[in-house]
């Protein structure tokens, strides 16, 4: 039972306690995205079927362990307890009102430790008291690369886009010549 949290009440601390565990096969396909080193970065997670109502967003990373987690947002408020600290102050809802279900999470000042997968859960509301429904919506895959080879990448796709201009551009008719002015007398 592996990758999926549930959130366990304890009545006597009131803290919230994350477990791992998820079917295979619930998250389609993991999305990678690719940031450079110092960059900001924005995590994609959209909530489907949103009806504005869940109590809780929570991003996470398998490989940082059970105790910690990139981001908790509930009640309204960002959570740091059980925050991991590589991530204190650097995370935020991209929304803060989740509008239409975003709940992407914004990655501030990228660096190579970011790399991983990272999960997407939201906890919604539910009638039974006795147990949560959470749903994990997203895995995303963060690739962190040098600042300079994001630079290199954007410089050749320029170059590409320079020389289809310049063929075009040789490939296309002269223009037509201006026909002379005539002056009726």
């Amino acid at each position: 039972l592996e990758n999926t949290f549930f959130w366990h009440r304890s009545v006597a601390d009131r803290r919230h306690v994350f477990l791992s565990c998820r079917p295979l096969g619930t998250v389609g396909s993991v999305q990678t995205i690719t940031a450079a080193v110092g960059q900001n970065v924005t995590l994609p997670c959209q909530v489907l079927n949103y009806n504005g109502t869940f109590n809780a967003v929570m991003w996470n990373r398998p490989d940082l362990g059970k105790n910690h987690y990139v981001f908790l947002f509930k009640d309204g408020h960002t959570d740091p307890e059980d925050q991991h600290d590589i991530y204190k102050n650097r995370v935020d809802l991209k929304d803060r009102t989740m509008k239409d279900g975003d709940v992407s999470l914004i990655l501030k000042n990228v660096t190579f430790n970011d790399r991983g997968k990272y999960e997407c859960f939201i906890q919604r509301e539910t009638n039974n008291t006795d147990t949560d429904n959470n749903e994990l919506i997203t895995s995303v895959s963060l690739s962190v690369v040098p600042p300079a080879a994001l630079v290199g990448v954007g410089a050749i796709f320029g170059v590409v886009m320079f020389l289809r201009h310049q063929k075009k551009k040789k490939n296309s008719p002269p223009p037509a010549a201006p026909e002379p002015d005539m002056m009726l007398i």
